[in-house]
């Protein structure tokens, strides 16, 4: 059964993801040398994070979550600071993905 220390190191596995895809962000953009070396640590403490969160945590169940979570934080990021648009088919897509996860939790026995 999941334990408050896997959600934690879950979460911390999606925060490193998504600071390490908003640094390599900036890295594209002429800053690279400091925002490629912190993607490189986020995305290291993600992957360990994540490892160990999928010691209790459903792999299914685990990997859905870090990817709509990561997603959606990373659209929000787009769109609120880089100016992006949120089209339709954006805010279509984010919806699914959230509709996935909430399945795979009333998935009997997951977890």
């Amino acid at each position: 059964m999941p334990t408050l220390v896997s959600w934690i190191l879950l979460a911390i596995a999606i925060t490193g993801d998504v600071v390490g895809t908003v640094a390599l962000e900036r890295a594209s953009r002429g800053h690279h040398r400091r925002y490629l070396a912190l993607a490189v640590a986020a995305y290291l403490t993600a992957f360990y994070a994540f490892a160990r969160a999928l010691q209790v945590i459903p792999t299914s169940v685990a990997d859905a979550i870090y990817a709509a979570v990561g997603t959606a934080f990373v659209t929000a990021f787009s769109v609120l600071w880089l100016k992006e648009k949120l089209t339709r088919r954006k805010l279509l897509a984010l919806i699914l993905v959230t509709a996935g996860v909430v399945v795979l939790q009333l998935e009997p026995g997951h977890g």
